[in-house]
């Protein structure tokens, strides 16, 4: 049976996906989020961490969407979560709609030091560098603008799939192309706020409308929180690559750190190192039955590795960046045909 594209889901205005940690979906794409600015405790603050309130020289790729921003100061994490009923997680959100409206996005200033404080390697496993990666895997979309590249994953023992990919933000076109175990194609196109997806078999076999839905902003520990009934929300911003597999799995990976991070015990950095050219973070964790590995992009949140092991150390998924290069020229890509030759 041949494999088929998670769909992008564009929501107008709340949906909420309730799990629990360990059986959060991978690729749910669009939910909601909020926002809130918190401040970094003194005593938190170490040598070698930056503790200025400049910004980066370098204007966010995401100023080219939004004329207006705003720069507040990175969220410390707070492992206790925030327990709100499902009208206070609402009310949260739409509050969060109307910080957006009046002040544009929210960035973290003075990105470059904190990627220079891990990069150092020096008490690598601080809180304020954990919640800098934290940030950054929850917020990529912010700081990137055109990505082109491809993957190759395998979850749950499945049949290993290479996917390529590409995605404009700021235009909201994007293509993606996954070359399935039985030999067939599964190609995912985007563009003019419709979907298209197609096999090299079946023709077009799936179209959908990309409704443009209200931006927000949110702290970082507002993204888990615990509902009044025991249950865990996870709070998802609307993933704008528009890539149904390589959004989630490398390019905005919010998944795989509301999922297995936001217990920050759970984790640590345990390294820098430089992969594909890219500085990553080497990060390795635990959850209930496995434990997982991964190397994080510092400068932009990308997930360039990631391993899931069982207890004995068997793979049980992974996935693994083959290429990848981001803020540059990628042409729209449309449709032969939309006549569905299934």
């Amino acid at each position: 049976m041949r494999n088929k594209f998670y769909s992008v889901i564009t929501a107008s205005l709340i949906i909420a996906t309730i799990t629990v940690p360990a059986s959060v979906s991978l690729f749910g794409n669009n939910s909601f989020y909020n926002s809130s600015t918190d401040v970094i405790k003194t005593s938190d603050i170490i040598e070698n961490t930056p503790t200025a309130t400049e910004t980066d020289s370098k204007t966010p790729v995401s100023d080219i969407k939004n004329s207006e921003c705003v720069y507040n100061t990175l969220s410390l994490h707070d492992n206790e979560l925030t327990v709100l009923s499902m009208d206070e997680a609402n009310e949260m959100i739409q509050n969060a709609e109307a910080d957006y409206n009046k002040n544009g996005i929210s960035y973290i200033s003075e990105k470059k030091r904190y990627a220079e404080s891990i990069m150092s390697n020096i008490n690598v496993d601080s809180s304020i560098n954990k919640s800098y990666i934290y940030h950054m895997m929850l917020n990529s979309i912010d700081y990137f603008n055109t990505a082109k590249g491809s993957i190759e994953y395998s979850f749950g023992g499945s049949e290993p799939v290479t996917t390529e990919f590409f995605t404009n933000i700021s235009e909201q076109y994007a293509y993606e192309k996954e070359c399935l175990s039985d030999g067939s194609i599964d190609e995912l196109y985007v563009y003019d706020g419709e979907g298209y997806k197609k096999n090299d078999e079946y023709g077009i076999y799936e179209t959908f409308i990309c409704s443009e839905s209200g931006e927000f902003n949110i702290s970082d520990n507002n993204r888990v929180v615990m509902l009044d009934d025991g249950h865990i929300l996870n709070i998802n911003r609307k993933d704008t690559t528009n890539l149904a597999v390589s959004g989630n799995t490398c390019l905005f990976p919010q998944q795989f750190a509301m999922s297995k991070m936001y217990n920050f015990d759970n984790w640590n950095i345990t390294g820098y190192e430089e992969i594909m050219g890219r500085n990553c973070a080497v990060i390795e964790g635990v959850t209930e039955n496995s434990k997982f590995k991964m190397a994080i992009d510092i400068d932009y949140g990308f997930m360039i590795d990631y391993e899931e092991l069982s207890e004995n150390n068997d793979i049980i998924s992974y996935s693994k960046v083959l290429d990848l290069k981001n803020d540059i020229v990628v042409e729209k890509r449309v449709i032969e045909s939309k006549i569905n030759n299934k």
